[in-house]
């Protein structure tokens, strides 16, 4: 009974300190990843493009994919979205849920390894209520890591499975063989003779070796198509075989010995597994490269400093100090930051920078921890080796007691093999430090936390000394759970967020608070951050950008051109900047300036960038606005040629209504009723909605002498947006040109009183009623 209350006590615990979370906002990547994601929406995306897509919804084979590649994780946030929508409660409590099973999972895990059931709680515990795992959990985006965790444990279990129904065979026919005297089914291995006779013998245990195998490997792939870390978990199976499994049965001094006893001593059998594996690790990461096509993903020197690095020695000694710096934050995760890139870890450029002794002496002590674990297992097989008959490896050993010097290995590759993806030892990354990347880690920590409570319980005979050690670890849980649920706290909302971070990564927080902060018309404050952020980082382009977008809004443009300038210093192809500077310098009467920014803007090469949707609409905005400008000018058949070259660029998810709709007004305006009609009424088939292709469209008939037909439109428009200030100006130029002065009057001073502060609906009332 205290066993089961201890078990149910993990994934309780787990829930309990995340509880809060569910009141969270959506808040940093789960915009990007949730809210502007089409692949969530089916109406949008169909099912199987998200396997043709990156995590943000980018087509994987385009060069500014992040080349993500997570179809499962999003699969479930698309399951979310068929349910509630866009209500993010539902979302965390998937989160919750996903985490409370990784920790009893990893429960069952570590006591399926150990035997001991005491040793997996503590490490389940500890697992449950640590606050690095803050932003996998309270951030939606971190689900990937969740559902990456679930399948690698699930991987783990069945290939433990697998090994303890492998060797249950090996040893049935090692003693088979011993019985036989006829010499028929003597053999040197576990060959096709002694799988016949295993086959007749128990018929079901040959379905369930195989399947076992099968499962491990397709829980690895379901991991991987989570997140790309979860393939790590064929490593670690292959490490727990060799090491727990292999390190057991046979007799050896070190890692080499034993590969190469396996490769003399041992049946086929027991490599099976090893080979597989390798093998399909090598099967899923080749076909992941080929998937994601033969560009790599491009990064910004910001996310990830070091990588851009100009000196060797500056990216050898930051990437050796980062490993230390993740380890540091297990031990101690009081410091935490949701964004660690810029200059969050100052770049180690000397060898006399005092983190290199930081890294020497963590480096030296894991050297010396390793070799220690070696050295008491080959104590502890001399000492086995002197009372065991000489006999076949594989023979009737049992695998519940496990040596815990390997145990204590096991539990260091438990952290170490899942982190390698994120070393920059293989590939560079594209960020500094990431407290999610640290989930599956975090496990082999906790894990040898455990082991080293046990054992100082264990070694201690003194009852005082026992009670200090249990109140240290409850003292322990306790300083965690409570640090986890005021950590959760901060990812309540992006503001607190934000502010949270502003000490780690002032000028990334700084940004992110003038975004929102201008979101929500609080103005001032907004452009102080703003400025705070470029203090910290000058050559921050989304920050011009967006402080460019702030003071435009306030009509200063001046500075608002200044400032997009700075943008596009920092940032040639920054199409959105293009933009918006062109409408800046409009405003300010620089009409051929503008239209030489539009020009530019259609021609930049936008596909590095992070968000290349976005740029990609923005040029042919860019076209569109030059289009307008052109026509404002009476030069129709220039703002065609505009108008046609957008339609023939634009990408597929462009919505086309408002060009088609002003290629309908040039070319009514060029006397070509049959064209100009065409184009109307495909801006009406691609929005049926559209009052302004409505609206232009009826006055177009009017025109044409069909006014029945233009009356019916304007019916339409007022049923469909009765308060649109357009339809009103449109609809009263109508009534006046068809000579309809009282209606027209009438018209004009209802859009007056229902728009008090509208320029154009005060003109036409003034100019209606004179």
């Amino acid at each position: 009974m205290k066993d089961l209350l201890g078990i149910l006590s993990v994934p309780v615990l787990a829930g309990l300190v995340y509880w809060n979370t569910l009141q969270a906002q959506f808040a940093y990547d789960d915009n990007r990843a949730i809210l502007e994601n089409g692949d969530l929406r089916a109406e949008q995306t169909p099912f199987l493009q998200l396997w043709l897509n990156d995590f943000w919804g980018t087509p994987l084979r385009h060069p500014g994919s992040h080349k993500s590649f997570r179809p499962a994780c999003v699969a479930t946030f698309r399951w979310n979205y068929s349910l509630h929508g866009l209500s993010p409660r539902g979302y965390h409590a998937v989160n919750v849920a996903i985490h409370a099973v990784n920790c009893l999972l990893f429960l069952l895990t570590i006591t399926k390894i150990t035997g001991n059931r005491k040793l997996a709680i503590l490490a389940g515990l500890a697992f449950a209520a640590h606050p690095i795992h803050t932003e996998a959990v309270a951030g939606v985006v971190g689900r990937a890591d969740l559902g990456a965790c679930l399948f690698f444990l699930v991987s783990l279990l069945c290939y433990i499975h697998y090994c303890e129904q492998r060797d249950q065979v090996l040893v049935n026919a090692a003693s088979l063989a011993d019985d036989q005297q006829d010499g028929i089914l003597l053999f040197a291995g576990c060959g096709w003779m002694a799988r016949q006779a295993l086959w007749l013998g128990d018929k079901w245990q040959g379905l369930i070796i195989p399947a076992l195998l099968g499962a491990t490997c397709g829980a690895a792939l379901l991991s991987c198509l989570f997140k790309e870390t979860g393939i790590t978990v064929l490593g670690v199976c292959v490490f727990y075989d060799l090491v727990l499994v292999q390190g057991h049965h046979h007799h050896h001094r070190s890692l080499p010995e034993l590969i190469r006893s396996l490769t003399k001593k041992v049946p086929s059998k027991r490599l099976e597994g090893i080979v597989l594996l390798s093998c399909w690790l090598g099967v899923v990461v080749a076909l992941r490269c080929l998937w994601m096509g033969s560009s790599p993903p491009q990064f910004a020197g910001s996310d990830n400093p070091a990588a851009e690095a100009g000196s060797w020695l500056t990216r050898a000694l930051t990437f050796a100090y980062l490993p230390v710096l993740n380890v540091m934050m297990l031990i101690d995760p009081r410091v935490l930051s949701y964004d660690w890139s810029m200059d969050a870890v100052p770049l180690v450029t000397r060898i006399t920078d005092r983190r290199n002794i930081t890294s020497a002496l963590f480096y030296s002590s894991l050297y010396w921890l390793v070799r220690c674990c070696l050295r008491m297992g080959i104590s502890r097989v001399d000492e086995n080796a002197m009372t065991q008959e000489k006999s076949p490896p594989w023979k009737g050993e049992p695998l519940l007691e496990r040596s815990t010097s390997n145990r204590l290995l096991l539990a260091m590759a438990l952290i170490a093999i899942p982190f390698l993806p994120a070393s920059n030892i293989f590939f560079y990354v594209g960020f500094v430090m990431a407290e999610r990347i640290l989930y599956i880690p975090s496990m082999g920590f906790c894990w040898l936390v455990a082991e080293g409570l046990i054992k100082a319980f264990n070694y201690s005979r003194n009852p005082l000394s026992r009670g200090v050690i249990a109140a240290g670890f409850a003292g322990l849980l306790v300083a965690h759970s409570s640090r986890t649920w005021l950590r959760n706290g901060d990812w309540l909302t992006e503001e607190a967020l934000y502010l949270s971070g502003a000490v780690i990564n002032p000028a990334k927080s700084w940004s992110n608070l003038g975004n929102i902060w201008s979101q929500r018309g609080r103005l001032k404050e907004s452009e102080v951050a703003y400025i705070k952020a470029l203090k910290h980082r000058p050559n921050m382009a989304d920050a011009h950008y967006n402080l460019g977008l702030l003071l435009q809004d306030q009509r200063r443009f001046n500075e608002s051109i200044a400032s997009y300038g700075q943008a596009i210093h920092f940032r040639h192809n920054m199409a959105v900047a293009h933009l918006n500077l062109a409408l800046a310098l409009q405003s300010t009467g620089r009409p051929r300036d503008a239209e030489a920014t539009y020009r530019k803007c259609a021609h930049l090469d936008v596909s590095t960038l992070k968000d290349p949707k976005l740029h990609e609409s923005a040029k042919i905005t860019c076209l569109y606005n030059l289009g307008r400008l052109l026509a404002d000018e009476r030069e129709f058949e220039k703002a065609v040629t505009v108008y046609m070259d957008a339609v023939n660029k634009m990408p597929s998810f462009y919505a086309p209504q408002g060009l088609y709709n002003m290629l309908g007004e040039a070319y009514s305006q060029l006397n070509r009723p049959d064209l100009a009609e065409h184009w109307y009424k495909l801006a009406l088939q691609t929005k049926p909605d559209h009052a302004p292709a409505h609206l232009t469209y009826a006055r177009f008939l009017y025109k044409q002498n069909r006014t029945m037909a233009a009356e019916k439109i304007f019916a339409a428009v007022f049923n469909s947006t009765p308060v649109d200030p357009a339809a009103y100006h449109f609809y009263g130029q109508y009534l006046m040109d068809s000579g309809r002065l009282d209606d027209a009057v009438r018209v004009a001073v209802k859009a007056a009183e229902l728009y008090p502060n509208h320029f154009q609906s005060l003109t036409d009332a003034a100019g209606a009623l004179r």
